[in-house]
């Protein structure tokens, strides 16, 4: 490997084996490669560092030994840097391992487990834990477990506050704006003015009362909350809403389930037809005796 980085920087190299090597060294005044050759990982840190296995819980039973030790640093820029006796290079790379620290550059244009797949993938193959693909799986999996956790502890805390609260903390005012109709917003914008995040909530719960969470189902399956598949009143909406603070009322309400046959007794006695339901019958009528219907 590090003759491969030689002859990339433009260095000349000569593979042998270590009798061949001492001869070249003391006969042409040559150097080994180690004494004119470094790598090393380096990384600009964004801010809190965590050890893996708190950084990705399902690991935790994979690290032993120095694994076990293994802290994160999340970075913005991550590079391996190569030194020769012409000089360093810096290679861009996205993630590495340094004297114990895991230098990482998340994409945080992906969702949070998608960031965390790439580096347990990377970890897995770099450290040798054999996981395998149902392994990582199992590891994302209990990582997302964790990681709604996290997100239901948050949301309920505030809830206890208020509901308005709790919901801002689940789901983006934007997310809730979507889902109000635009004629709605723009009466609401002409007589209050610009509409704050609370007002956002205040509008949707207007508009569609104890359904508000039905109509946000999608964006909650979205942001990890794996909310029920259906607010009609059943068990697991009532859980759901009830772990996360909210009021029960809005899991929603069972329907009574209707007979496919109603029988009813007897003729109906109804009065004779007034005038104007006189003429709504004839024109239905003559509405459906037209040979162009």
């Amino acid at each position: 490997a590090k003759s491969a980085e030689l002859l990339t920087e433009g260095k000349p190299c000569l593979l042998a084996n270590p009798a061949d090597a001492e001869i070249l060294i003391s006969f042409w005044g040559l150097s080994p490669a180690e004494m004119e050759h470094e790598t090393h990982v380096q990384g600009q840190s964004l801010g809190q560092k965590e050890h893996l296995a708190n950084e990705i819980h399902g690991l935790r039973p994979y690290l032993k030994g120095a694994n076990a030790n293994l802290v994160v640093v999340p970075c913005s820029e991550v590079e391996c840097v190569t030194v020769t006796a012409a000089g360093s290079t810096a290679t861009p790379i996205t993630v590495g391992i340094q004297d114990g620290f895991i230098y990482w550059k998340p994409d945080m244009e992906k969702e949070e487990l998608a960031r965390k797949e790439e580096l347990v993938r990377f970890l897995d193959g770099e450290l040798g834990l054999e996981l395998g693909e149902e392994g990582i799986a199992e590891v994302l999996d209990q990582e997302g477990r964790a990681n709604r956790m996290v997100l239901v502890q948050k949301v309920s805390a505030k809830s206890k506050k208020s509901f308005e609260a709790g919901l801002l903390v689940a789901l983006s005012a934007d997310l809730i704006r979507r889902r109000i109709p635009v004629k709605v917003l723009e009466l609401a914008v002409e007589r209050f003015g610009e509409l704050d995040d609370s007002m956002i909530v205040e509008l949707a719960k207007a508009c569609f009362g104890v359904q508000l969470l039905s109509k946000l189902r999608a964006d909650f399956e979205e942001a990890g909350f794996e909310p029920p598949v259906q607010f009609a009143g059943g068990r697991s909406a009532r859980v759901w809403v009830e772990e996360l603070g909210f009021p029960r009322e809005y899991a929603g309400f069972e329907s009574a389930s209707l007979d496919p046959l109603l029988e009813v007794d007897g003729p109906p006695d109804l009065p004779d037809l007034h005038p104007y339901q006189e003429r709504v019958r004839d024109a239905m009528q003559e509405l459906l005796r037209s040979p162009q219907v």
